[in-house]
């Protein structure tokens, strides 16, 4: 299923954690994703058969936004242009996901823990995006702590590339135990030119996407949309499916756009 969308806070919790070598279940996973060669016993990977695959049943555990729009280990790029409000949504929308709600549409299968980490906005700024989200949908305070328990934030401004993925998202997911992450965005984390096909896709699929395996995390990703075009009059469902700047691998790595 791939799907298009079209187009405040300070953190409770904001704790500095010591940066670490990744985990055991994070190493495993990326020498299996890079090892292709084979071994003098045999072939090193395994194929299952067709028939051995199952449907999920009801209340699959990996199952994180209803009817399988999201499942751990998945990812939704989130596209908007500048100042549409995408920060503002990865504070809104985790902070309705912890008390098992959702908004747009979007709707969790439980409570859900949100690790947020993001590159642009101060402190006055997260706070006034939370403030907004409180207000608006009228938390009382047994809501209110409860969010507070579920949502963490951190702010990032100095790893990128792999080494993000390494020092900063490996250690905070093994610490806070979070089942969704939510980055912002993707060109403060992503180290290189966004249209280069292979750099994107080195860095989603062999440095992000074995530290979202290994914790079992969901992702939404934020991304800018290019800058605006006269050439383009109108805008079918595909179109918006390829709406992230740079390279195609944004959107053919994500589960949905």
């Amino acid at each position: 299923m791939r799907c298009s969308w079209e187009s405040g806070h300070r953190c409770p919790v904001n704790e500095t954690i010591n940066m670490e070598t990744p985990t055991p279940e994070v190493n495993r996973i990326q020498a299996q994703t890079t090892t292709t060669t084979t071994t003098t016993t045999g072939p090193l990977l395994i194929a299952r058969n067709l028939s051995a695959f199952e449907r999920p049943r009801a209340g699959d555990p990996s199952e994180l936004i209803r009817d399988r729009f999201l499942c751990q280990g998945g990812s939704v790029l989130l596209c908007g242009g500048t100042g549409l409000g995408k920060s503002s949504l990865a504070v809104q929308l985790p902070a309705q996901f912890a008390l098992g709600l959702g908004d747009f549409g979007i709707n969790p299968v439980r409570p859900l823990k949100s690790l947020i980490i993001q590159a642009e906005n101060d402190d006055g700024d997260i706070a006034e995006f939370r403030d907004g989200a409180f207000a608006g949908y009228g938390y009382n305070s047994t809501q209110v702590k409860q969010i507070a328990e579920f949502v963490v934030l951190h702010t990032e401004v100095k790893h990128r590339g792999s080494e993000f993925c390494r020092a900063v998202l490996d250690p905070l997911a093994k610490h806070h135990k979070p089942e969704l992450v939510w980055i912002d965005h993707a060109l403060a984390y992503y180290k290189g030119d966004a249209s280069a096909q292979l750099g994107v896709g080195n860095f989603l699929r062999e440095s992000l996407q074995p530290v979202l395996t290994a914790h079992k995390l969901g992702c939404f990703i934020l991304h800018h949309s290019p800058k605006p075009s006269d050439r383009r009059v109108s805008w079918s469902d595909r179109d918006f499916s390829y709406m992230g700047m740079g390279s195609v691998e944004w959107a053919n790595w994500a589960r949905a756009v």
